[in-house]
């Protein structure tokens, strides 16, 4: 079973779609606010994915928890999710000086690994979002940047 996360943005479902028609595991959508750290440990997930939501990650509800439990379990964060992953490891998170609404980027993958295996080494996303990490915690990596360097 994978547990979505669901930061109070409708984008949450697209993610549902995807992973639906992506893998044959049974998806539990449940909102930050509505689940325990211990009702995850109970559910025993095979992996966590933290959606995107319209706050900055300090208002992420259990998803700092999830990080700081290190829980033994995959997680993947998008936008917001990614956000608290940074902030909850002691990164800086920050508001952009050019927020990146429904614009296209160029990524280049900055070291090899499984997230992106099937995927050239640059490849084009749609971005949506007004944050940005500027100062990385010691214990994270980057793994991809755009042509700026977020």
């Amino acid at each position: 079973m994978i547990l979505l996360i669901d930061n109070y943005d409708s984008f949450v479902f697209n993610v549902k779609s995807m992973l639906e028609q992506l893998s044959n595991d049974e998806i539990l959508v449940r909102r930050n606010d509505e689940i325990s750290l211990s009702e995850i440990k109970n559910l025993n997930p095979t992996h966590i994915i933290l959606s995107p939501g319209p706050k900055h990650p300090s208002q992420s509800g259990i998803c700092l928890e999830i990080f700081k439990a290190r829980l033994n379990i995959p997680v993947l964060g998008i936008c917001l999710g990614h956000q608290a992953l940074a902030l909850a490891f002691d990164s800086l998170v920050v508001k952009m000086q050019e927020p990146m609404h429904a614009k296209n980027s160029l990524i280049k993958q900055c070291k090899e690994n499984e997230l992106f295996s099937n995927l050239p080494s640059n490849f084009s996303v749609m971005r949506y979002h007004s944050l940005e990490v500027k100062q990385l915690g010691d214990e994270l990596e980057i793994l991809a940047l755009d042509e700026k360097g977020v």
